[in-house]
Parts: structure tokens; C-alpha cells; sequence
């Protein structure tokens, strides 16, 4: 499946984009880009490892999200992980699935 890109600038964050590749109902790469910050750096890599071979659901998203937060604390200026799950959702309906 080709690779999904999600823009997103949600009221009061930062511009921010999301490219996503899905296979077999699974997410199989998964990147964050724009204008923003977590801090850690190292967070954000983390972050996105923990999607990497994860269903491409809406609830396995919040799951998966709510997990890597939990296990890789940072702070997050500029985008918040509200507004990621919301474009990672966005990202997987745009392919066809995500129930």
C-alpha cells in the first residue's frame, strides 16, 4: 500500500505531518514530522516504534498511544498526543480501515 500523508493544524498547535504505510491491517511505518517539539528528543522515536506492527484500528491507536505516553514521558510543545492520535486515525480511515 502506498504510503498515506495527513497534514494537520489543529487550532491552537503547531503544523504538523504524518506519513503512514499500512499492510495487512497492520501499520508498518509510521513517522512524525513538523513544526513542534518533544522533548526528550529520543521520545518521539520511541513513540513512533511502539505503533510499528500494531493494528491500524482507531482503538488500537488510543491504546498504543496512550502506552508509548505512559512509557516514554516527555513534554509537548507546539502538537499533543490528542492531535496525533486524531491524525494517525485520520491516516488509517483515509486506507479503509480503522474500525
Amino acid at each position: 500500500m502506498p504510503e498515506i500523508l495527513i497534514t494537520e493544524k489543529p487550532p491552537g498547535s503547531k503544523l504538523f505531518r504524518v506519513k503512514l504505510r499500512l499492510e495487512g491491517g497492520r501499520i508498518a511505518r509510521l513517522r512524525v514530522e513538523g513544526d513542534f517539539f518533544i522533548h526528550p528528543e529520543e521520545a518521539l522515536e520511541a513513540i513512533e516504534a511502539v505503533f510499528l506492527g500494531g493494528p491500524a484500528t482507531k482503538r488500537a491507536v488510543g491504546e498504543m498511544l496512550d502506552s508509548a505516553v505512559q512509557s516514554h514521558p516527555a513534554q509537548w510543545f507546539g502538537i499533543t498526543p490528542d492531535d496525533l492520535k486524531a491524525a494517525i486515525e485520520k491516516g488509517i480511515q483515509e486506507a479503509g480501515h480503522g474500525e
